[in-house]
């Protein structure tokens, strides 16, 4: 089976309050229960804040860091879950 990954994506800056941050992590929680429950579940996380993050390139052979997150973005990646499944329907 093929797996795919489903990216959570999150505005840049300060999370949202909890009223509004409340209800989008129980949607969240759901469909992880979700897949486990339809046995597709592979795994799942949450990802730090992009000024956590670290560039790695090769420089004349060498390892490189780079500290800060590659490009300046209104929104990045929270979390992801990775589901497999024999092939994707794409909702319209």
């Amino acid at each position: 089976m093929k797996q795919y990954q489903l990216a959570i994506i999150q505005p840049d800056g300060p999370p949202p309050p909890p009223e509004r941050l409340g209800p989008i992590m129980q949607n969240v929680r759901a469909l992880i229960e979700a897949s486990k429950k339809a046995q597709v579940w592979v795994f799942n996380g949450g990802l730090t804040s992009p000024s956590s993050a670290t560039m790695v390139r090769t420089v004349e052979g060498e390892a490189v860091l780079t500290d800060g997150p590659y490009l300046e973005s209104k929104e990045f990646i929270g979390g992801l879950l990775v589901v497999r499944a024999k092939h994707a329907r794409v909702a319209s």
